[in-house]
């Protein structure tokens, strides 16, 4: 029933939207494709958003399920579909962001990469504990951290708040280049060695 009255049209108007939606991103991304299952109902309102087949990145999986949230307003489904919600899976290209940077973008996620390594290595001897973690942040235009939180976990949760602590909310960076985004998401890795005798 769901390739009549309409549907099929209204599939391909779905379509022509998440790929509008996925052309927008300013997210720093390691790429990859993802299967996203989402459900409309008649109002055209997105009431369930999963992922029905993973990018094996967290963050890739997390990015993609922003395109489509749950309470997103879509077109409203054909007023002669015979169906009360359309269930839809998508494939969900995302291309890697490192790529596409501008070359001030580069630069400037370099010099926020060795702001970090910097406070990773003012920490006190006796917090060095060992382990890597991958915490994900986003900055505002003008430098300000606004959200931060752990993209991949080192598996020891003492370490995991070390990482929070090193990228917390309200952390002051550079900001961001002229013409850029008004915030950036960046995904950054951080390794605490243990730090080494005579220290």
């Amino acid at each position: 029933m769901t390739d009549v009255a309409g549907v099929p049209g209204y599939r391909q108007q779905l379509s022509r939207i998440l790929k509008a939606r996925i052309a927008s991103l300013r997210h720093s991304s390691p790429g990859g494709i993802v299967d996203l299952r989402f459900t409309v109902d008649r109002d055209g309102h997105v009431i369930r958003s999963e992922v029905a087949a993973t990018s094996g990145s967290e963050f890739t999986d997390r990015l993609a399920l922003g395109i489509v949230p749950v309470g997103l307003k879509l077109p409203p489904l054909p007023p002669r579909a015979p169906i009360a919600e359309l269930t839809v899976t998508v494939p969900v290209r995302l291309s890697s962001r490192e790529a596409a940077m501008s070359d001030a973008l580069r630069t400037y996620r370099a010099a926020v990469t060795q702001a970090l390594l910097q406070r990773v290595r003012n920490l006190p001897h006796q917090m060095l504990t060992g382990g890597m973690l991958h915490i994900r942040f986003t900055i505002g235009r003008d430098g300000v951290v606004t959200r931060s939180d752990i993209a991949r976990s080192s598996g020891d949760r003492a370490i995991d708040e070390l990482g929070l602590r090193i990228v917390p909310v309200g952390l002051r960076l550079p900001p961001l280049p002229p013409g850029q985004p008004t915030a950036l998401s960046l995904t950054q890795p951080l390794a605490f060695g243990l730090a080494p005798e005579g220290r």
